[in-house]
């Protein structure tokens, strides 16, 4: 392996030169779309082979992988080309190994909707440990909103990467709930722990507010009764309520309203 900085002049196709090794090769591994139009000083990932092997009649990625002893997976890891044109042609070459041998191991992950197209998913499934399927919701009753995941699923397991189930508020018609990923009952109203983070501080106190009467004036008491029953620590609520602006009070707290 070796790291290539790119100067003025160079080429996809002078580098390889350089290397010994394929354009094609060069483009795949740093993900160059336009080789026309390298800029100086950028930094390129060169995989040198060290075993390169000719297809054959007959071959196939299975018989290759048992002629020199490894997984089918790897061929693919280092062969991209293969991912989703797995057909091998007469005469073409394919790496089965690189100079350096792998000096450790990592955990990769990655997430993807349902919708997302094939051919990308297949490039990446061959580098990940883990995919993560974005995102499955619930709803107010706990109900487990299902999502169209069979097809990722299997292809996961065809790379022999596991799918992780995503579990955020997202709601019924497929958009993003604050609401739900803050309070464990929406009626009644009840939170599960006030965050310290600002736009869940925001998402919480607006909803909130929403238990109030427009017009209507409060008695601290009244305001406590009404806040305890949403959250342990009503004086919190209370206080964050009145900095925030959704509700206001008299100065000797004798009366509180919703602005």
């Amino acid at each position: 392996m070796a790291i290539h900085v790119v100067s003025p002049g160079d080429t996809v196709w002078s580098i390889a030169r350089q290397y010994g090794v394929s354009p094609q090769r060069i483009l795949s591994d740093n993900g160059i779309l336009n080789p026309q139009a390298l800029p100086s000083g950028q930094a390129l990932l060169i995989l040198i082979p060290s075993v390169l092997y000719t297809v054959r009649p007959g071959d196939t990625l299975s018989s290759i992988s048992s002629k020199f002893a490894i997984p089918q997976l790897t061929l693919l890891q280092n062969n991209p080309s293969l991912i989703n044109s797995p057909y091998l042609q007469v005469g073409q070459t394919i790496v089965i190994a690189f100079e350096e041998e792998k000096q450790r191991r990592i955990t990769v992950n990655g997430y993807a909707y349902p919708y997302i197209r094939e051919d990308i998913l297949r490039r990446a499934l061959p580098y990940l440990t883990y995919l993560t399927i974005f995102g499955y919701g619930f709803t107010p009753d706990g109900a487990l909103i299902p999502i169209n995941d069979e097809p990722l699923i299997r292809m996961a397991y065809e790379y022999r990467t596991a799918p992780v189930m995503l579990l955020s508020s997202v709601t019924e018609d497929g958009n993003f709930s604050g609401e739900r990923a803050v309070f464990s009952s929406l009626e009644p109203l009840k939170l599960k722990v006030f965050s310290a983070k600002e736009k869940k501080k925001v998402v919480i106190l607006k909803r909130i507010a929403q238990e109030f009467e427009p017009g209507r004036r409060y008695t601290e008491g009244e305001v406590n009764a009404l806040l305890k029953e949403i959250y342990f620590d009503f004086a919190t609520l209370r206080r964050y309520l009145v900095e925030y602006g959704w509700i206001s009070r008299e100065k000797d707290c004798s009366a509180y309203w919703l602005n």
